[in-house]
């Protein structure tokens, strides 16, 4: 996003110098030493904005690190790590993406002709549409091919295909955004015709004066909204998942468990079975063993209770499960190739395990996905903990639910991380670390924000320097302070609002597309959240409102005489 505020900022910067740079070819410099000293202060832009963002960056790790913890990932153990290595990739990086920005629009300023310098209106060549919009298309097509060809499955490694197919398409959006963004920007115009007069007919034409410059700019924050909106449909779909997920499987009426996930007391159990209203406790072990992919949660339930977890059988007997044989669920079954009569070899705490799978059951929200007997699971090394308590209620408890519910967070005694839940509670706390990683995402991509803001900002106070004689020339004719203030806050909204156009529509098309490469995850439910999108949408008009503040105010306060004897 930097890369196109650099390339914006340049060439505009060039543009108003044309004269002055073709001048110079014309007393005798070479085209090469004109790229020379355009690239020279791309270097010196570079390396200061390198250096400013190095310590800014180091600013924000604290920052994020205090986040971090605020949000139960708390990271104050650790020391800030600044290598020398990231000192030199962030100087580099910075140096060599300004002057390759700057590049192009350098090379361009060679095709003036030394004698266009002695015209008043000697202008800048631009960048081809047709070239522009021929690129773009061609890196959406492709982009768009890797994509399917990831979500389809038919590639090996196939989520760097859907990676480098978004990004290919962001680009080709980027570069295509004039002809694309074309027609928000004719309806901005006859809408702020009809709204706002004179003043808004003047807001749309500067809009669609220069189409390559105004998408450049709202580039930044077309893709600050895509990453955004593709991360509030993922967010908000994980958790639409989570909760189907509970509503279908949760055992009982309350789950007790550890906040922080570690095991707790046999004793807490035996309390809460004696709890007056309680019908009966299942308990749930956990331990963790290899099974030959990855690391994988190892369940330990009493066979006498287990069918009280309510868990459907999908083949096999659940009445076979005893001492040495295991349980595994659809989706683990279907990983691993395995069912009912095959062994399962469990690397566990006291050494390998081999284990007879004699049932296959539906995915449960308490029970793993490979679950034994607590003798078996206790036999391999583990400890004598409950991870998880299924509480059932009878039928008519005294004092309803609620009741029974404060009696059981007694029974558990002064233990402040073992908590009692029923099913709306226990959703709330598995939807909470998906909360908090989308949390900690949105602050980072409110960076991409400040980018963009920034972006219109540059871009609105260049073109006001480089359009002073017209702003002079409009104010001696009768426009008002207010009104030219209102003119240039209208150009930067149509700007923020090409930008939300392009980056919604984007992200909703990269967000559908990943929750149908990840349905084989466990995450069925597509939900689109239509309230925050729209919140996404008016909060980029504001962007736009903000960002014209400035600019407006400078473009006012400009003196008539001396703006329209400007040159």
């Amino acid at each position: 996003m930097g890369g196109f505020l650099i390339v914006n900022t340049f060439s505009m910067l060039v543009a108003q110098r044309s004269r002055e740079l073709a001048l110079l070819r014309a007393l005798g410099a070479s085209r090469r030493q004109v790229v020379r000293s355009v690239q020279l202060e791309a270097f010196v832009v570079g390396l200061v904005g390198s250096v400013l963002g190095l310590g800014l960056g180091v600013l924000l790790a604290l920052g994020i690190r205090a986040v971090f913890a605020r949000v139960g990932l708390d990271l104050g153990s650790q020391p800030l790590v600044l290598e020398p290595r990231t000192v030199v990739a962030a100087l580099a990086v910075g140096i060599v993406v300004t002057m390759v920005a700057a590049w192009g629009p350098a090379r361009r300023t060679t095709r003036i002709a030394p004698v266009e310098a002695l015209r008043d209106d000697v202008a800048l060549p631009e960048t081809t549409i047709r070239r522009r919009m021929l690129v773009g298309a061609a890196l959406v097509v492709g982009g768009g091919g890797a994509v399917l060809a990831g979500l389809a499955g038919s590639v090996p490694r196939a989520g760097w295909w859907v990676g480098l197919g978004v990004l290919a398409v962001l680009l080709g959006v980027a570069a295509a955004s004039p002809v694309i963004g074309r027609p928000v920007l004719v309806g901005a115009h006859a809408a702020y015709r009809r709204l706002f007069g004179t003043v808004g007919n003047l807001a749309g034409l500067n809009a669609l004066r220069n189409p390559r410059r105004t998408a450049a700019t709202a580039s930044a924050l077309m893709i600050g909204l895509t990453l955004a909106t593709t991360m509030a449909i993922l967010g908000d779909s994980a958790k639409a998942s989570v909760d189907r997920t509970i509503a279908q499987t949760f055992p009982g009426d309350f789950v007790v468990s550890n906040q922080v996930g570690e095991g707790f007391s046999t004793a807490i159990g035996d309390a809460m079975g004696e709890v007056e209203g309680v019908a009966s406790v299942v308990r749930v072990r956990y331990g963790l063993a290899e099974t030959g992919d990855r690391p994988r949660r190892l369940g330990g339930v009493e066979p006498s209770t287990f069918r009280d977890l309510g868990v459907g059988t999908v083949s096999g007997d659940l009445a076979d499960l005893v001492d040495g044989t295991a349980v595994v669920d659809e989706d683990y079954a279907d990983d691993a190739g395995i069912g009912v009569g095959d062994d399962l070899v469990v690397a566990t705490v006291a050494g390998e395990r081999r284990l007879p799978v004699v049932a296959v059951v539906d995915p449960g929200s308490v029970l793993p996905s490979i679950a034994t007997t607590t003798a078996t699971l206790l036999d391999a090394g583990y400890r004598d903990l409950d991870n998880t308590l299924v509480v059932e209620a009878e039928a008519d408890p005294p004092g309803g639910l609620a009741g029974l519910q404060d009696r059981l967070e007694q029974a558990a005694g002064d233990n402040p991380l073992v908590t009692v839940k029923d099913q709306a509670e226990y959703a709330a706390e598995q939807r909470a670390p998906i909360d908090r990683l989308v949390l900690v995402v949105f602050a980072l991509l409110g960076l991409a924000l400040v980018i963009a803001v920034l972006g219109i900002v540059n871009t609105l106070a260049l073109s006001v320097v480089e359009r002073t004689r017209e702003v002079g020339l409009l104010r001696a004719v009768g426009l008002g302070r207010g009104q030219l203030r209102w003119m240039i806050t209208l150009e930067s909204v149509v700007i923020a609002a090409l930008g939300a156009v392009l980056g919604l529509v984007l992200g909703t098309t990269f967000g559908l597309a990943l929750m149908r490469m990840l349905r084989d995850e466990g995450l069925e439910v597509i939900s689109v959240p239509i309230g925050q999108l729209a919140g996404f949408a008016a909060a980029a008009l504001v962007v736009g409102v903000l960002a014209a503040t400035l600019p407006a105010r400078r473009a006012a306060r400009l003196d008539v005489l001396a703006a329209v004897s400007t040159e």
